[in-house]
């Protein structure tokens, strides 16, 4: 999306953001302003690695919510067979 395409009187322009996570700088683009004010984002609190790293760390836990779930699931069958 190139700048033309902004609302008149708005002037997004490249910032740099500290990284809540890490403390680093990391620079906040024209296009990913433009993208969080389409969808009523907030602007970010974390750099990509650190987003990244987030992602997998609450991917991994979901997965292991799953996996308890399936067990109780399979032990709640086997129950119902005995009784």
């Amino acid at each position: 999306m190139d700048k033309s395409q902004a609302e008149p009187g708005i002037d997004f322009k490249d910032e740099s953001l500290i990284c809540c996570d890490c403390g680093e700088a990391f620079t906040w683009s024209y296009g990913e302003q433009l993208y969080y004010r389409d969808r009523s984002l907030s602007p970010p609190r974390r750099c990509p690695k650190c987003r990244e790293q987030r992602r997998k760390r609450t991917t991994h836990v979901q997965n292991q919510h799953t996996d308890i779930d399936d067990t109780f699931a399979r032990a709640r069958e086997e129950i119902k067979k005995w009784q």
